[in-house]
């Protein structure tokens, strides 16, 4: 996998799976509106990652730290915004004790 800057690491395990494997990364990181992208960039990411069998795993490895930590970008479905409220709503269950699995 070779992330934004040019930089080669290692691949999550389901990364072979992805729908987006060998797709020009450049539909999943579209320019923001207002540096002139298109939002048909983003639909079509999304498009793609309706039909990932591995797109929640992708959705994880996004709000997840790890060496290739992202928050740019369509990750799992979500673009930057929906990843960041998701991620938000995440903290806020932890903190209220809403996201342990009952014994």
């Amino acid at each position: 996998m070779v992330d934004r800057m040019g930089l080669f690491a290692p691949r999550p395990d389901w990364f072979d799976e992805a729908a987006c494997k060998g797709m020009d990364v450049n539909i999943f990181f579209p320019e923001p509106a207002h540096m002139g992208g298109t939002d048909p960039l983003a639909s079509r990411a999304k498009s793609v990652c309706a039909r990932c069998p591995v797109a929640n795993e992708c959705l994880e490895f996004s709000l997840t730290p790890n060496p290739l930590h992202e928050r740019f970008g369509v990750w799992g479905g979500l673009g930057e915004k929906a990843r960041r409220v998701e991620a938000r709503q995440r903290r806020r269950r932890r903190a209220l004790g809403l996201d342990r699995v009952p014994a």
